[in-house]
Formats: structure tokens, sequence, C-alpha cells
């Protein structure tokens, strides 16, 4: 991975997190790879919802359904959750709709 892309990744989950925080603040989400170093971890680690797996992708071309298979694939029994966005544009947010109910009592309780 070349360095821009690693350093745009790093900004990507630092701009999610406090996205993230902002709207629920008591998520408490911070970047995982800083505290646990560890490729098996979701990009995010967020106390306060803690049955959610968080992906964030910060590209111009995301294969959307790719990235939730592979989360599918390293979620467990969490649910997962992809935070996205293209250059000049809003932060996304796509889930499942069988986790919908699940998500939205993740919100609940961090609010």
């Amino acid at each position: 991975m070349a360095i821009n892309s690693r350093r745009k990744g790093k900004v990507g989950e630092l701009e999610a997190a406090a996205e993230w925080n902002s709207l629920l603040p008591g998520a408490h989400a911070r970047r995982s790879q800083q505290h646990s170093g560890t490729e098996s971890a979701s990009d995010l680690i967020s106390p306060g919802t803690p049955h959610l797996w968080l992906e964030v992708k910060r590209v111009q071309k995301l294969n959307l359904q790719e990235v939730m298979d592979k989360s599918l694939e390293q979620c467990g029994e969490l649910a997962p959750v992809v935070l996205h966005r293209k250059n000049d544009s809003q932060w996304l947010v796509t889930l499942r709709l069988e986790d919908i109910k699940r998500f939205a009592q993740q919100v609940s309780g961090a609010m």
C-alpha cells in the first residue's frame, strides 16, 4: 500500500470516528489499528456501540458489496456497518436491512 493511500486511510478513519462521536456522544469511537495493531480488528472500535463492526472507506470508487462481504467474513456475531465517502461528499452509512433493529438499539443506547 502506498504511503499516500495509508495516510488517506488513517485520515479517513479519524474523520469518520469524529463524525460518529459527534452524532453518538456515548460511542467513544477511535481507530483500532493504533490500539490493537491487528488486521482482524474493524477500522473503528466503539465501546458505546459494541455490537457493531465499523469499517471505514475513504475512496472515490467503492465496491460496496465487496466491502460488505469482507466485513461479514470478519465480523463474527457483530453487525457490519460501512462508513464511506468520496472526496467533497458527505459521509454515508451502509448496513444490512436485517441489522437495522440492532443498529437502532445500539444508537439509542449510545445517546
